[in-house]
């Protein structure tokens, strides 16, 4: 069974309370602050951001009890990579690490603050090209805090990787924290908003696994669950079974996959995954499948309960009595124009059904021809009324017309038969316009609409070449 009531009730019970939260953003904001105070390091910081499964909403407690999660900072610099070894710059940053912090230690792409039982991790990076971007981005908060994407979060699929050194590697490495916040949020659009609690549920199931192996962890786990979680779950339940089923199922040989990262070309993000330890992973995500069918498929609600929480451990609700922990702000699943820029940038396509999510993406791409200029045009099989729902891609057409007939009226005062001269001008300024549209629809969305099989309505969008 399902049972959302008390899924509900164990999401809530794994993730960081109110009290980590708020200790993890003083934590976060302390630091940043005092580094753009500090007299030798503010000259070469542009910005800061968070990253990391702290922003992307996916962090979950520690199985003891404490705050588990850490949160990742990303400095950007104007550091020139050309001329700074990644051991020099990181270097750089021990100085005021002396004066702020007792405990700290440097790692292989990061420097690892710890206080107030907190935990952050700094990571270094060059500034791209596109700064004033990351600039407004230094105040974003994660993605379950209910804020709209930022403008570099919108612009993720096009703009230029960071780059951040590695010390153990010698050689500074691409990463595009930007894009896999993109991702996740439209991954998580696309599941309902259900998503980043598959995530959540897997991430705890492998924490309190005995036996299962370290990696892989963190990102490389969540990126794994990306892939093999469908769009159309239909509750949390389901996405863990169908999840672990697809890991289990692709992977039984247990070979270690290559796994690309968003934006980033020629990244393997299990690149540092032990391929031991993902052989060891599979069975265990085998097992764990086979657990979660049986949960899923039974009837009982005792007994599916009783399933889920040997799965999940004492976590999960052994009762349906009530807890007393306090619910998160609630992550908003309907489509925005981000996430439908990120899926075609990924995809190429996507597909909506329903009338609900038509009046939705009917909302999207107005509010896309509007920001973000692009140019849109409709398939010719779209039926009639359809079209006429879909108008805004008549704009350009019905623009040049207008300015035709203008010029229209003006020749017939001039040179009498205005009728007849506005009808040319009109014909002649709608045949401009309509080339004008087609020109620049080279750089937008082809839309087409219809009836399915069943009579429900749909709508398809793809990215133009």
């Amino acid at each position: 069974m399902d049972l959302p009531t008390r899924f509900k009730r164990f999401l809530e019970q794994i993730r960081p309370t109110t009290t980590h939260i708020n200790q993890l953003r003083r934590g976060h904001t302390t630091l940043r602050r005092l580094l753009r105070r500090d007299p030798e390091l503010r000259r070469h910081i542009v910005t800061s951001f968070l990253q990391g499964s702290y922003r992307r909403a996916t962090a979950v407690r520690s199985a003891d009890g404490s705050i588990g999660s850490d949160v990742d900072i990303v400095l950007v610099t104007d550091l020139d990579p050309r001329r700074n070894p990644p051991e020099a710059v990181m270097n750089r940053l021990k100085p005021f690490l002396r004066r702020h912090y007792p405990a700290w230690r440097m790692q292989g792409r990061s420097l690892r603050v710890e206080v107030d039982e907190v935990t952050l991790d700094v990571v270094l990076a060059s500034a791209p090209s596109r700064v004033e971007l990351l600039r407004q981005e230094s105040s974003a908060e994660p993605l379950d805090a209910g804020h709209q994407p930022t403008p570099a979060e919108y612009a993720a699929w096009q703009t230029e990787p960071l780059l951040i050194p590695d010390r153990d590697l010698r050689k500074w490495c691409n990463t595009h924290p930007l894009a896999q916040l993109a991702a996740t949020r439209a991954k998580n659009a696309r599941c309902d908003g259900r998503f980043i609690n598959v995530v959540k549920a897997i991430k705890w199931w492998k924490l309190v696994t005995p036996g299962c192996p370290e990696h892989p962890k963190s990102y490389p786990l969540e990126r794994l669950v990306e892939i093999h979680c469908p769009d159309d779950i239909t509750s949390v339940a389901d996405g863990v079974t169908r999840t672990l089923e697809s890991i289990a199922g692709r992977h039984v040989n247990g070979r270690k996959p290559v796994l690309g990262g968003h934006r980033v070309r020629g990244q393997d993000v299990l690149a540092r995954v032990p391929p031991a330890e993902f052989a060891a992973f599979v069975p265990h995500a085998a097992a764990a499948a086979k657990l979660a069918r049986q949960a899923l498929d039974c009837e009982n609600e005792d007994e599916s309960a009783a399933l889920w929480r040997r799965l999940f451990g004492p976590a999960f609700p052994a009762t349906a009595e009530a807890v007393t922990v306090a619910p998160p702000p609630a992550v908003a699943p309907s489509w925005s124009l981000q996430d439908i820029v990120w899926t075609l940038a990924e995809r190429g396509q996507m597909i909506a059904t329903g009338f609900g999510q038509l009046a939705r993406i009917k909302r999207i791409v107005e509010q896309a021809v509007r920001e973000l200029g692009i140019r849109i045009v409709v398939d010719p099989d779209t039926p009639p009324e359809l079209k006429d729902y879909f108008g805004v891609m008549l704009l350009t057409s019905l623009q040049g017309g207008l300015i035709g007939a203008g010029v229209g009226v003006v020749a017939g005062a001039l040179f009498g038969h205005p009728r007849e001269w506005t009808t040319f001008g009109a014909f002649v300024g709608a045949l401009l316009g309509a080339s004008q549209g087609h020109t620049r629809v080279k750089a937008g969305w082809r839309l087409r609409s219809g009836y399915g099989d069943g009579g429900e309505v749909f709508v398809e969008l793809r990215l133009l070449s």
